[in-house]
C-alpha cells in the first residue's frame, strides 16, 4: 500500500473538509411503545468500551532519496490447525453475538470475564456450546476481540482485531481463519498488510455471500470533520486470500461518514449504508461489481414529508440484496419538536437503486429471515410477510438485542440492558421469550 507525503495528505484533507456542510448533532432517539402486553423483565449483564482516537498518518521523511519500496513475498495460507480452548472449563461465559443456522444448529463469539475472544458453536439450540475457536496467537499486552460470519453448520470464518486503538500509522497483518468441519480444525489467510483492523468502537464486518466470496469493511472512527477511513477487502478463493479494494489514502469511495451496514449477493452486488451525515435525506453506495468501484446514492424523501424532513439529516441502515435489482434499506429521520420522534422510511428499488418505492415502517433493524417475511427488531417487533410494504406488532420488550432469526418462528437474542447481558430465545415469531443458561460442553 502507497502512502501519501503527509503534505499532500493535509491539502486533500483541507479541500474535502471545505466541500462538508456544518456538523449537526444528532440525539439517539427512543422509539415510540408498541400495543401490546409489557415484556417480562430478564435480567441482564454487559459492559461497553467507548475510547475512540484520531487517524494518524505516517510520516514520511521528504529528505531522503526516493527509492522504489521493498514488496515482501506473497505469503501463502497456513496449515490446517486444530481448534483451541480459551474458557477454562468450569468458567461461566457469556455469548456477545449469536447466529444460528437451523432450530438446532449454530455459532456465537464470547468469552469469560466480559470477553468476545472465543468462538462457540451448539447443536441443540443454544442450550450447550463447544468452544471451537481458531488458535489465534495473543499478547497479553494488547487484547483482542472477534467478529465472524457463518455460512451453515460447518463453514465458517472469524476474524481477530485489537479492542483498544491500533495505532494507525503502523502496518499489521490482517489474517482470516476458516473452517469447512464445524471448527474441528481452522487455516489461516495469506496476511494482508493495513493499518487497522478494527477495534471495539468501530469493530469490522466480514460477509461471505457464497463459499468463494467474500468482504471485509474495516473501519476506524473519524480523522476530520465527516471523515471516517475504511479498507475495503474482498476475497474470491473462500478466504485463503485477499485484495485490498480501498484504502484510506489512495481509495476513491466510502471514506467519508459512519459506515451503518453492508450487504453482498454472489452476483457481485454490494450495498453499504451511510449513518448519520449533514444531507438532507440519507445516503447509500451501491457496487455493481463485486467493490472495485461505487456509485453514491441520495435516497429520496417522501413527497408528502419533504417539507417537514427537509431539514433533518437521516440515517441509512440494514441494507439487504435479494438481487441484483433488488435492493431493500431502511432509513430514520428525527423530527426536532417539542416532543423529539423519528419518521422510519422503507425503500426497495428494482432497478439498482435508480428508482425507489417508498413505505413507513415502524422502526427496527430489518432482518430478512426466509420468503417474503422480514422482521423489524428493536424494543419493539415488527413482523412482515410483504418485504415491508405492511407490517404487524409482535412484542414490546424491555430490552436491546442482537436477533437471530432462522424462519419466521425460532428465534435468538443476545439481550442487553445497561450492564446486563442474557440469551433468550423465541419459538413462536417474537411474542414470547425464554432465557437460556448456556453450558459449556467438553
Amino acid at each position: 500500500m502507497k502512502h501519501v507525503p503527509t503534505l499532500l495528505y493535509s491539502a486533500a484533507m483541507i479541500i474535502l473538509l471545505a466541500a462538508c456542510n456544518l456538523p449537526g448533532g444528532v440525539p439517539t432517539l427512543s422509539e415510540s411503545p408498541a400495543p401490546g402486553d409489557p415484556e417480562e423483565e430478564i435480567t441482564l449483564t454487559a459492559e461497553l468500551l467507548t475510547t475512540s482516537e484520531s487517524l494518524e498518518t505516517a510520516e514520511i521523511d521528504s529528505t531522503e532519496p526516493t527509492t522504489e519500496p521493498q514488496i515482501p513475498p506473497i505469503e501463502p495460507p497456513g496449515e490446517l490447525e486444530a481448534a483451541t480452548q480459551r474458557i477454562v472449563p468450569g468458567e461461566s461465559f457469556d455469548v456477545q453475538y449469536i447466529h444460528m443456522i437451523d432450530p438446532e444448529h449454530g455459532w456465537a463469539i464470547g468469552g469469560s470475564e466480559r470477553r468476545s475472544d472465543s468462538v462457540l458453536r451448539t447443536e441443540d439450540g443454544g442450550s450447550s456450546w463447544q468452544e471451537v475457536s481458531p488458535p489465534q496467537e495473543f499478547n497479553n499486552e494488547v487484547p483482542l476481540m472477534a467478529v465472524g460470519n457463518f455460512l451453515d453448520a460447518n463453514t465458517g470464518w472469524a476474524l481477530y482485531f485489537p479492542v483498544g486503538d491500533s495505532q494507525p500509522g503502523k502496518l499489521q497483518a490482517l489474517r482470516v481463519w476458516q473452517t469447512d468441519d464445524g471448527g474441528k480444525f481452522w487455516r489461516a489467510s495469506a496476511p494482508s498488510q493495513v493499518e487497522f483492523i478494527g477495534a471495539s468502537f468501530a469493530p469490522a464486518s466480514i460477509q461471505f455471500a457464497d463459499r468463494e466470496h467474500g468482504w471485509i469493511l474495516a473501519r476506524y472512527g473519524g480523522s476530520g470533520m465527516h471523515r471516517y477511513p475504511v479498507y475495503l477487502l474482498s476475497s474470491r478463493d473462500g478466504g485463503g486470500s485477499w485484495q485490498i479494494l480501498e484504502d484510506p489514502y489512495e481509495g476513491l469511495y466510502l471514506q467519508s461518514c459512519p459506515k451503518s451496514g453492508m450487504d453482498w449477493h454472489p452476483d457481485g452486488i454490494g450495498v453499504v449504508t451511510i449513518s448519520y451525515c449533514p444531507f438532507d435525506s440519507a445516503e447509500i453506495h451501491i457496487s455493481l461489481n463485486a467493490g472495485q468501484s461505487w456509485e453514491s446514492i441520495r435516497l429520496p424523501l417522501p413527497e408528502n414529508e419533504a417539507e417537514r424532513l427537509g431539514s433533518t439529516s437521516c440515517e441509512a441502515h440494514s441494507p439487504i440484496v435479494f438481487a441484483e435489482d433488488d435492493i431493500v434499506v431502511a432509513s430514520e429521520c428525527p423530527i426536532w419538536s417539542d416532543e423529539p420522534q423519528s419518521i422510519h422510511l422503507l425503500y426497495t428499488s428494482t432497478d439498482q437503486g435508480a428508482s425507489w418505492d417508498i413505505h413507513e415502517y415502524p422502526g427496527g433493524a430489518l432482518q430478512y429471515v426466509g420468503g417474503d417475511v422480514i422482521m423489524a427488531l428493536g424494543r419493539e417487533i415488527f413482523h412482515s410477510d410483504d418485504r415491508g410494504r405492511t407490517w404487524s406488532s409482535v412484542k414490546q420488550v424491555s430490552w436491546d438485542g442482537q436477533f437471530s432469526f432462522v424462519d419466521p418462528l425460532h428465534g435468538w437474542a443476545v439481550a442487553r440492558d445497561d450492564d446486563e447481558i442474557a440469551l433468550v430465545r423465541t419459538v413462536d415469531g417474537g411474542a414470547s421469550w425464554q432465557l437460556i443458561e448456556p453450558q459449556l460442553s467438553p
